[in-house]
């Protein structure tokens, strides 16, 4: 893995020779962990033993900390639909939480029993980016099934990919996760469970919200308006992406 200390001599006499060392970052995102909003305490406490471990330990962490870091720099900051989303989902998790008791009664299920957030649960200790990437999780797998939303995530991936190796000027430290995001290999297995995870939170959010989900599908579907006139899948799904995080 690459080292702060491989850039101290170029820092230390006024010059960033620092361009070989960052051709080959090797970050290892499953390290990487930080204390969830507080608004999110809800969904963490909600989830079985097992859950909790692989959001915060397992693969749904990793590529939760890789998509965020991969596309923190291309999005808006918003701290107030942090706050709104951990509410409301603390608030739905809540409804489904079992307690330890709750959970034994379903004997060998107990740690796979209540509510499904895993990847929401990765997403809030991974960091803001990551939060706002579980919401286009969340937005790609209410408009389209599995393979297509799939499909167009490693379309995304791969295209904000070169947009960063591209970018980068050799000198540039401030984003060292970002652009070791860029190096490393996502395969379309693991977008697929993420994917999957983000399809499991929204049948356990509509589940809870039946009657609220039913009254905005009843208007969605009088309203034909398209998303926005870009036909180029990566400016299309950045533009709505951005626009849905700050409106």
């Amino acid at each position: 893995m690459t080292t702060f200390s491989k850039f101290i001599p170029g820092i230390a006499s006024g010059s960033l020779e620092i361009a070989p060392a960052l051709a080959n970052l090797n970050f290892d995102f499953s390290l990487w962990k930080v204390a969830a909003p507080k608004e999110f305490e809800g969904v963490g406490s909600a989830l079985s033993s097992s859950r909790r471990d692989d959001a915060e330990r397992g693969m749904l962490h990793t590529i939760a900390r890789k998509l965020g870091a991969l596309f923190e720099r291309r999005l808006p900051s918003t701290p107030g639909l942090t706050t709104a989303y951990g509410t409301r989902a603390s608030e739905i998790a809540q409804v489904l939480s079992l307690g330890e008791q709750g959970r034994k009664s379903y004997g060998v299920f107990a740690s796979r029993a209540g509510a499904d957030a895993t990847s929401l649960w990765a997403a809030a200790t991974s960091g803001p980016s990551a939060i706002s990437v579980h919401l286009l999780a969340c937005m790609l797998a209410r408009i389209w099934d599995a393979p297509e939303a799939t499909s167009i995530w490693v379309e995304i991936v791969k295209r904000r990919k070169e947009e960063v190796i591209a970018e980068f000027d050799g000198t540039d430290i401030a984003h060292l996760a970002t652009l070791s995001a860029a190096q490393q290999d996502l395969p379309r297995a693991q977008i697929a469970e993420w994917d999957d995870s983000a399809r499991a939170w929204l049948r356990v959010a509509d589940a809870i919200k039946k009657k609220q989900q039913k009254q905005l599908m009843l208007i969605l579907d009088n309203i034909q308006v398209p998303v926005n006139a870009k036909t180029d899948t990566y400016e299309s799904v950045m533009e709505a992406w951005s626009n849905a995080l700050i409106q």
